[in-house]
């Protein structure tokens, strides 16, 4: 009965990890986040106003390689859009894009940018460029990041959101040494970076095996009643 459900078991384990797992893991998707500088909100958003010409500049956010598409929400209060500019500034980065208005009310905005060469702090700037006054969707709640948020160069209590994706869809597979390589900046416990490596492996292959070794124990043997 044991060696019966063991080998059914691990006959599954490998089909599951076949025919669903790594597929899943190689297949692309256009919604992974290159580098989140300001999260949406857990509970209320908020929003940052923008007169016309007023510009919200969100300073120490990082962006990467991968960040080759920003994300922003822009309420519009049922007017018309209105063009925006977009910058980011570092130390040796500069990238700018202009936002038609062409977008919808508080759905989301893909903005195209030159991505810098490797991971840097920099400044986002959103710049109401048109004539009617908008609204930034912000996080001012415990998602709020690091970065502090500026209007014309006057602080303001709220963070817009943006996050940035890569153009292309983009697999989990291809990806993962990048996750795991920031993962690694947590270092809990005395785990270095080095050991991330083996400890997925450990997690993608040893809990199900665990698992099963419970199940196939907690079957009778075939010697007793």
């Amino acid at each position: 009965m044991r060696r019966l459900a063991l080998a059914t078991g691990l006959v599954s384990l490998v089909a599951a990890a076949v025919i669903w797992g790594l597929p899943y893991l190689a297949h692309g998707r256009s919604y992974y986040y290159a580098t989140t500088p300001q999260p949406k909100p857990l509970y209320t958003a908020t929003t940052v106003p923008l007169d016309p010409g007023q510009r919200s500049c969100l300073d120490r956010a990082v962006v990467d390689q991968h960040s080759e598409q920003a994300r922003l929400l822009v309420f519009l209060n049922g007017q018309p859009a209105v063009p925006l500019e977009l910058s980011l500034s570092g130390r040796g980065y500069r990238a700018a894009a202009r936002v038609p208005a062409t977008y919808a009310d508080s759905s989301p905005i893909q903005v195209a940018v030159r991505p810098p060469a490797r991971p840097l702090e920099v400044t986002i700037c959103v710049r109401n460029a048109g004539a009617r006054k908008i609204e930034l969707f912000a996080s001012n709640d415990r998602t709020k990041s690091r970065s502090q948020n500026r209007v014309d160069g006057r602080p303001v209590g709220a963070n817009f959101d943006v996050v940035f994706t890569e153009r292309a869809p983009v697999s989990i597979a291809k990806r993962l040494p990048a996750s795991l390589q920031r993962a690694s900046a947590f270092r809990l416990f005395g785990v270095s970076p080095v050991l991330l490596w083996p400890l997925l492996i450990l997690f993608a292959v040893g809990v199900p095996l665990a698992v099963l070794l419970t199940f196939v124990r907690s079957l009778p043997d075939a010697g007793e009643p």
